[in-house]
C-alpha cells in the first residue's frame, strides 16, 4: 500500500492511501472516526468507474497512518489530533500526488474535515461532500461523543465497539439475515484500525476545535451536497437541515431506512447522490 511520509511540527507524519482509477477529476474519500480507508469498499469502485480517480486514506491516528500518543500531555494530544491538522495532511497528500484540485466526500468525522478543508484551503476543492456529519455541537450530540470517550477510556476497544454498535445502524439493517457475520468482520477492522487512547483524544480535540470552525460554516463557497439518514441516531436529519441553513446552496439528500453507516446499509443509494453531484460538479469532461 503507498505511503507518503512529511515532516510537520507534531514530527514525522505517515499517510497510508490507496487510489483507484486514473482518469477524470480526483477524489478523495476521507473515513469517520473509528474507521480507516476500507471503510469506503462500496464507494471505490462505482465511484471510479463514472470516471473519476479515487483516493482513499487513513486519517492520522487511525489504520496504517501514524498513531501517536501523548499519555502525560494534554497538550500535545489535543493540538496532533485537531482536525484542522487532518485537513493539512489532505493538501499535503495531494501536493504529493501533484493533484491541484479535488472533489472531497467526507463521512462523519470525515465530513467535518472536509467541510474545514473547504473553509481553509478553497482553492483546491472542487466540492464538497458532506454525509451524517455536523457544523454545530449540538446538545444531544455533545452528550453523546462524550460518554463514547468515557467508554473508550475505561473499555478495551473491543468493548467500546460493543457499546458504540447500537448507535451505527438502523433498526431495519439489524433486521437482515447476514448483518452478523458482518458486523463481525467489521469488529476485527475496527479493532485493528484504533486504539482507545486515539479514538479518545479525537474526540476531545473535535470539540475542543469545533466552535472556531462552526461559525465559518458560511465561508464554503463551493458545490456542496449534505447526505443523511431518515434513522441516524448521531446525526440525525436535523442536523443536515442546519448545516444548509448556513450553507444555503447546498444540496440535500436525505437516504430513508438507514442510519449513521448509511455508506454500508444503502451503497447503492449513497453511490447514485454522490457520482449525479460529482458528474455535475466536475471539472474534466466525463465520457
Amino acid at each position: 500500500m503507498p505511503k507518503f511520509t512529511r515532516d510537520t511540527i507534531d514530527g514525522s507524519i505517515t499517510i497510508d492511501f490507496k487510489r483507484r482509477g486514473n482518469k477524470g477529476d480526483a477524489v478523495f474519500l476521507i473515513h469517520g472516526i473509528g474507521m480507516e480507508k476500507t471503510g469506503w469498499m462500496f464507494q471505490t469502485g462505482p465511484i471510479s468507474k463514472a470516471g473519476f480517480t479515487v483516493y482513499t486514506y487513513d486519517v492520522r491516528g487511525f489504520g496504517k497512518s501514524t498513531q501517536i500518543e501523548f499519555p502525560d500531555d494534554e497538550v500535545k494530544a489535543s493540538n496532533f489530533y485537531l482536525i484542522e491538522k487532518d485537513a493539512a495532511d489532505l493538501i499535503a497528500l495531494m501536493d504529493h500526488l501533484n493533484v491541484e484540485k479535488a472533489h472531497i466526500v467526507g463521512m462523519s468525522m470525515g465530513g467535518y474535515i472536509a467541510q474545514i478543508t473547504a473553509i481553509l484551503y478553497p482553492e483546491r476543492v472542487i466540492s464538497a461532500t458532506i454525509s451524517n456529519s455536523f457544523s454545530y455541537l449540538h446538545a444531544r450530540f455533545l452528550i453523546v461523543i462524550e460518554a463514547w470517550s468515557l467508554a473508550l477510556d475505561k473499555l478495551t476497544i473491543g468493548e467500546a465497539f460493543d457499546i458504540l454498535l447500537p448507535w451505527l445502524m438502523a433498526e431495519k439493517t439489524f433486521e437482515i439475515p447476514m448483518i452478523k457475520k458482518m458486523l463481525e468482520e467489521n469488529k476485527k477492522l475496527f479493532i485493528e484500525a484504533n486504539t482507545n487512547w486515539c479514538f479518545s483524544n479525537k474526540i476531545k480535540s473535535g470539540i475542543i476545535e469545533a466552535p472556531k470552525y462552526n461559525e465559518r460554516i458560511k465561508e464554503i463557497k463551493c458545490p456542496v451536497l449534505l447526505i443523511g439518514g431518515s434513522d441516524d441516531l448521531i446525526t440525525p436529519p436535523k442536523y443536515q437541515e442546519y448545516t444548509k441553513s448556513q450553507i444555503p446552496h447546498a444540496e440535500i439528500v436525505i437516504i430513508p431506512d438507514v442510519g449513521h453507516m448509511l455508506i454500508v446499509e444503502n451503497s447503492k443509494a449513497f453511490n447514485s447522490a454522490v457520482i449525479d453531484f460529482l458528474k455535475r460538479n466536475s471539472i474534466e469532461k466525463i465520457e
